[in-house]
């Protein structure tokens, strides 16, 4: 099954335009605008579309939809769909849905600067729906070296490392899946704490998939823990047409005022950024400062930020 993600982002754009003139006359209360800096929904600092660089030449890109369970009483989960690239170098895999924030958060910049505006709209809640969120966590993966580059995005730095790939063993079980009209051999293996369980098909030659699972004759389709939090199956594949795969450079500051710093760190650091991103989201925002506001009709307001809390967060690894 193949889908034109190409159209899916100009619907998604045009949507974006129906609703950017509703944004600015919202007027919101102190306690909605302490709900939404405080809220489990983190967005940090959208990238300038325009620094994207040419990395690699696209062979295969897989959409994956990805749902984490963020409450283990209730069973509520946030979902949110994920892009795996295959290049002859290298593989790319990100959100899908910071690719589309990124895009139209600096077409709406660039508009406001042309305008002679020196404060930014924020149209992301205009354009991610309420149970989805925008994850900045990316990796590449070196081919053929067996290393990967995994990038956190927190405000408006990119936090990452680089790390040593090591094989998992997988365990063929015997049963058979079908995802996305593909026959899958199903296996089963462990890695970095957490057993999985995944539909890989030896139709589609890759030995890649979602996250870091990987190492199988055949590319992994689907996949989930085997505690049901965590979970990846494709939606949609499409040849690459030799189209390109992109990485946005490092300490680079773009003509519209976005920055795009970047600091080496440790997989430890990230982890502990992870935790406290799920955890407290408007905490790790401010530092636990008061913070100003700027609201859709242009006013400033300035609120108070919950201390960190205890609460549940789904860890990867």
């Amino acid at each position: 099954m193949h889908t034109d993600f190409k159209s899916r982002t100009a619907s998604v754009l045009l949507a974006v335009i129906a609703i950017l003139p509703l944004a600015k006359s919202q007027n919101l209360s102190d306690q909605e605008v302490a709900g939404i800096v405080s809220s489990g929904r983190y967005f940090p600092t959208a990238r300038d579309f325009s620094l994207r660089e040419r990395a690699d030449t696209m062979t295969m890109c897989i959409m994956y939809g990805f749902e984490c369970v963020t409450d283990t009483l209730s069973g509520k989960c946030l979902h949110e769909p994920y892009m795996l690239e295959i290049g002859g170098r290298l593989t790319h895999y990100y959100s899908y849905n910071a690719y589309i924030r990124d895009s139209v958060q600096s077409g709406v910049y660039a508009s406001e600067i042309s305008r002679g505006m020196n404060a930014f709209t924020d149209i992301t809640s205009s354009i991610i729906p309420e149970d989805q969120t925008v994850t900045y966590y990316e990796i590449f993966r070196s081919i053929p070296s067996s290393s990967r580059y995994v990038l956190l995005r927190i405000e408006n730095t990119d936090y990452y490392y680089n790390e040593a790939i090591e094989p998992t063993k997988w365990r063929l079980t015997g049963r058979t899946d079908t995802v996305c009209g593909y026959r899958c051999q199903v296996a089963e293996g462990q890695l970095n704490g957490r057993q999985w369980t995944v539909s890989f098909s030896t139709d589609i030659p890759y030995p890649y998939g979602p996250w870091k699972l990987e190492g199988l004759p055949g590319l992994i389709l689907k996949a989930e823990d085997s505690e049901g939090l965590l979970r990846w199956e494709a939606v949609g594949l499409e040849n690459g047409r030799d189209r390109s795969i992109y990485r946005y450079p490092q300490n680079k500051t773009s003509a519209i005022g976005l920055h795009c710093r970047c600091e080496k760190t440790s997989k430890k650091n990230i982890a502990g950024l992870w935790r406290m991103m799920w955890r407290s989201p408007g905490f790790l925002r401010t530092s636990g400062k008061p913070m100003k506001v700027m609201l859709p009709d242009g006013s400033t307001r300035t609120v108070e930020i919950p201390g960190h809390n205890e609460g549940y967060y789904p860890p990867l690894e």
